[in-house]
């Protein structure tokens, strides 16, 4: 009888101690699971706050190929040499007057007509050219009456190189005579009528005017 009650208490005392490790293994793994869950939600969270990845910044965004290319452009133009020139009509100009050459004495200066330019480069040239260098004598061979052409006030031109063409450019800019209103444009200085050779003179003047260098 004896033994029998002692096999039961052992019974009993080895089914409390399974139980006691299973409730204790069922505690580890909740523990466990508990300790896997918050470790594994706290990762997440800290990996969240310390992401390399800038997608969502773009002011960090990195340049990569053909992310930037750039280019030349030239704008250019050019605006052409204008002018607004007026030249003297006058195609003859008669140098010697019946009455004056019968009173003698010098010869008066006479107009050739006016000129005027305005160019937009600034400057304006003249230029002035005598196909003989003098007023020729085409009656008499080698005889010369030189003379001077008067371009507002100023003796700009001597035709003193009988029988030789002969020319001259003068720029007129800020420094010189305005041209850009009427200019007279004279010949002058011819001399005294006495001691000159009876004949028919003649000489070719050309007037160029340019905005641009000649």
């Amino acid at each position: 009888m004896k033994s029998f009650w002692l096999a039961a208490l052992v019974s009993l005392l080895t089914l409390g101690m399974s139980g006691s490790v299973l409730a204790t293994g069922e505690g580890d793994r909740h523990d466990n699971d508990q300790g896997q869950g918050h470790d594994y939600h706290q990762g997440q969270g800290n990996g969240h706050h310390h992401d390399d990845d800038d997608d969502d910044d773009h002011s960090n965004y990195e340049c990569g190929p053909k992310c930037t290319e750039s280019t030349q452009i030239v704008l250019k133009g050019r605006i052409p040499c204008i002018c607004d020139i007026s030249l003297p009509s006058a195609t003859d100009i008669r140098l010697f007057r019946s009455r004056q050459l019968a009173r003698g004495g010098s010869i008066d200066d006479v107009e050739v007509g006016n000129f005027s330019a305005s160019c937009n480069t600034g400057s304006v040239y003249l230029k002035i050219a005598s196909a003989n260098g003098a007023l020729k004598n085409i009656d008499v061979e080698n005889t010369y009456i030189n003379y001077d052409v008067d371009v507002g006030g100023i003796d700009v031109f001597k035709a003193d190189t009988g029988g030789t063409e002969k020319s001259f450019v003068w720029m007129f800019d800020e420094g010189g005579v305005a041209v850009n209103s009427a200019t007279m444009l004279k010949v002058k200085n011819l001399g005294a009528v006495n001691g000159k050779t009876a004949g028919r003179y003649r000489d070719v003047l050309t007037l160029t005017v340019s905005g641009m260098p000649l």
